[in-house]
């Protein structure tokens, strides 16, 4: 997905049409979403980005896209961590909240986070490689849990873990700009060649 966001305002959001290769749909789609907003490349002050995990193939196609509008129109960037932005999404009151991607082959990405007084993520457990079962046990009753991983894992949780409403499970390119955009706002700057 695409968004664009002037300061907390979304302006727009954008899925990308899977019909067609990504490299294609994503270059189509931002050109498309700059016109309707009357923005050109180079009033584009911040290029947010997930860094993952992920798909490689996903993950490499975005950051390479983002680096190179960033270098090219010499707007900051930063990128975000895919897990941190899945568990911004998810409803308020669901903390503490594991973020969850499929690793394949039986396993998971997972990450645990809880709000702050102030809104923001803490991270309770950095992100690391389970196995399914070892994380699925590890689960505390209380825990609330979200992300892709779901689509194939939600029947396998344990019955006192509530897993979020399946339309937060996906990362969002609005909520990419929204952490992005607070780091941004706090000082921090992402190089370009890194």
């Amino acid at each position: 997905s695409l968004a664009l966001l002037d300061d907390d305002r979304i302006l727009c959001s954008r899925a990308l049409d899977h019909d067609r290769k990504t490299t294609q749909a994503l270059a189509v789609e931002m050109q498309d979403a700059l016109a309707a907003h009357d923005w050109t490349p180079r009033s584009i002050d911040l290029v947010a980005v997930a860094r993952g995990p992920g798909s490689f193939t996903g993950i490499r196609i975005a950051v390479t896209t983002a680096k190179t509008l960033a270098y090219a129109t010499g707007s900051a960037i930063i990128a975000v961590d895919t897990l941190q932005v899945i568990a911004a999404a998810a409803p308020t009151e669901s903390a503490p909240i594991w973020s969850v991607l499929d690793a394949q082959r039986g396993q998971v990405f997972a990450a645990r986070y809880a709000r702050s007084d102030t809104g923001e993520l803490d991270e309770l457990q950095a992100a690391r490689v389970w196995d399914f079962e070892s994380w699925s046990d590890s689960l505390q009753t209380g825990d609330y849990v979200t992300g892709p991983a779901l689509a194939r894992y939600a029947e396998q949780l344990p019955a006192e873990i509530a897993p979020v409403d399946p339309a937060h499970w996906a990362p969002q390119a609005t909520w990419v700009g929204r952490l992005a955009l607070a780091d941004y706002q706090a000082g921090r700057r992402d190089d370009v060649w890194q």
